[in-house]
């Protein structure tokens, strides 16, 4: 009924975008009911949608959790690329710009909380490596360390920015435009020349020093999008039960360093040979 609801008032929407922004696992929700209003009016005319968002982020980085913060600003800048060009490839242009940019806010704002969590993260590696870390110079696994914990925490934040506005501009579409978001996000196909520039960056990342390590993981987002995109295009074509479309993700979870260069090879492909199409052909010749 409260959901329901929000589809008629922005305080409405915004008050249970607030209430969930500070739930863990729900906050990315919250951030795209109230976003639903900014992509409708923009956002210097949804104010209460715009404090949505932002505050819970505010009061979680006053007590050392900025993730959400950066996310939140993060996710007003897509919200206005999004309404300006009304292209999902311009948003994920856009995303890999204000990544780069979010790993030196996330480093600033989490200045205080960084040695606590490499201290962690080293005692964990420690744990699960056994005598061989001990190889390493102090000075080099904490620098690593560094920029994994920042290059992670960054992709945090941007995904659930980016996760924030699918939900925003779906339930925009079924209020407004039914239908319109299956088309807009399951015909998501980059560009050859950005496809192989990312491609090209994330795989000689690790070439050019620890220090790029943070900036990988937020270089792949866009690929990984792209890919996400064509297999559940496939998926909606061939009319499989919904229950499938999960699986990508539970494979992610359990084979990560197996699907997710997969995902990565499976954009660039696609950019250059458009699948959708090539499918749609061969359908079209075998009838």
């Amino acid at each position: 009924m409260l959901l329901a609801s929000t589809r008629h008032s922005e305080q409405r929407a915004a008050l249970l975008g607030f209430a969930l922004g500070f739930l863990p696992f729900l906050s990315w929700v919250g951030a795209g009911i109230a976003a639903t209003w900014a992509l409708r009016r923009g956002v210097l005319g949804a104010q209460w949608a715009v404090a949505a968002i932002l505050l819970p982020g505010i009061v979680l980085a006053w007590q050392g959790d900025a993730s959400g913060l950066v996310g939140g600003v993060v996710l007003l800048v897509l919200i206005e690329v999004l309404r300006a060009s009304a292209r999902w490839e311009r948003v994920l242009q856009t995303v890999v710009g204000l990544g780069l940019l979010a790993t030196f806010a996330i480093e600033l704002l989490f200045s205080a909380q960084l040695p606590v969590i490499i201290d962690v993260a080293g005692e964990t590696l420690r744990a699960m490596a056994g005598d061989w870390l001990d190889q390493v110079p102090e000075a080099t696994l904490s620098r690593s360390l560094t920029q994994i914990v920042v290059g992670s925490l960054t992709m945090a934040s941007v995904a659930w920015a980016l996760m924030a506005l699918l939900v925003a501009r779906w339930y925009q579409s079924r209020i407004w435009n039914p239908g319109g978001f299956g088309q807009e996000v399951l015909a998501l196909r980059l560009s050859p020349i950005f496809a192989s520039l990312l491609a090209a960056a994330v795989a000689f990342g690790g070439l050019m020093g620890v220090d790029a390590g943070r900036y990988v993981p937020v270089l792949a987002i866009p690929l990984i999008v792209a890919s996400l995109s064509l297999i559940h295009a496939f998926l909606a074509r061939w009319k499989v039960p919904v229950g499938v479309h999960v699986m990508p993700y539970v494979l992610s979870l359990v084979l990560l360093s197996v699907v997710v260069p997969m995902l990565l090879v499976l954009a660039v492909a696609d950019s250059y040979f458009n699948f959708r199409r090539l499918e749609s052909s061969s359908t079209h010749e075998d009838s």
